[in-house]
Order: structure tokens, then sequence, then C-alpha cells
């Protein structure tokens, strides 16, 4: 249960219950993890996510984006210091983007270890500091996103991220060793 309490995943589907609301989800999260002073917690989520103004609807009345909005308020209401997000962007508008990047990097900043399992390399190359590449389950590659550049970058440091997921994920290129089994990712 103390693991639990650290630690948050939002996965790239949305999850909710049909017929609590969006202020309902949080208040039932705000109890599963003990969450002391959640009215404030929650409403500044709220707020943050556009949600506000939205707080009586049911999941059904909402956009998929908003949904998704939900679900990682949901995830952070408990202040997680490990946040894992499967493909965090999924559904949001550009506004939305923007903002779910700007409070990834924030929460990053304050000290939360921040784990992103994406397919957009252009998320990962603006906002992730070490890269780790899998390919049919296991490592190609990993380390910080300048380390994994070099080791890829044929005439410039510069190699797009785009580039180096090609260049390691190559058929001629022989996958790593397979991950320990309780550290094993996702294999995408």
């Amino acid at each position: 249960m103390a693991a639990k309490q650290e630690l948050a995943y939002i996965p790239d589907e949305p999850r909710l219950f049909d017929y609590l609301s969006v202020r309902q989800h949080l208040s039932f999260t705000a109890r599963l993890y003990h969450v002391p002073d959640a009215a404030p917690k929650a409403r500044a989520l709220l707020t943050e996510f556009e949600l506000l103004e939205k707080a009586r609807q049911l999941p059904g009345q909402l956009s998929r984006g908003m949904k998704q909005k939900l679900a990682i308020a949901c995830g952070l209401l408990h202040q997680p210091k490990v946040i894992l997000f499967d493909e965090p962007l999924t559904g949001l508008d550009p506004h939305g983007i923007r903002r779910m990047k700007d409070t990834i990097l924030r929460l990053g900043r304050e000290g939360a270890a921040i784990v992103i399992s994406s397919h957009l390399l252009h998320l990962v190359e603006e906002i992730c500091s070490h890269l780790l590449i899998l390919k049919q389950g296991r490592m190609v590659i990993h380390g910080t996103l300048a380390e994994v550049r070099r080791r890829f970058a044929e005439t410039s440091p510069e190699t797009s991220l785009e580039e180096v997921f090609f260049r390691a994920t190559a058929p001629d290129e022989p996958p790593g060793p397979a991950p320990d089994p309780a550290t094993r990712a996702r294999p995408d």
C-alpha cells in the first residue's frame, strides 16, 4: 500500500466510471489514497486541466481529450513521486498538449520521476532527458539523448531522434540483452 501511495500509472486509454461525475472521480480517488486536504488539490487540478466547468458532467459527456485530462488529474491528485505515462498526449488538442508537456516538465522539476512510453518522438525529444529504445521487448540502447544520438550519428551530432530510432531498430541491428523481468517495459 505504501508503494501505491508513491506511484501513479496513467494509461493511454482512460478508465473511468460511467456513473461518477468529474468531481466524484477526484473525490473517490482522494478517498482511495487518503489524500489530506483533497478539495483544494482537486480544484487546482480541475483548473489546470480545464475541467472546472465540467465538474458535474459524466464521462459519457466528455470528449476523448477531456477524459484523458480527468484520468491524469486523478493520477496526480495524491502527488506521487513516480509517474508512469503511457502516451500522455492521446486525444489532447494543441492547447492541451502544450499544457500537458508543461505539467510533465514541472513535475520533473519538483522531483517526481517521470517515465513516458510514447511513439511520439518529438515529445520524447522535447521533454525527456533519457531514452530507452526496445526492439522485440529487448533493450537496444539507453542513455541520455545526447549519448544515444552520438552512438547513432553518422555525420551529424544533431541526428534526429526519428533517424536514431530507425537505425537502432534496423533489422541488422541485434537487440540488446533481455531486460531483467522485474524491470521489463512494454515492447513498443
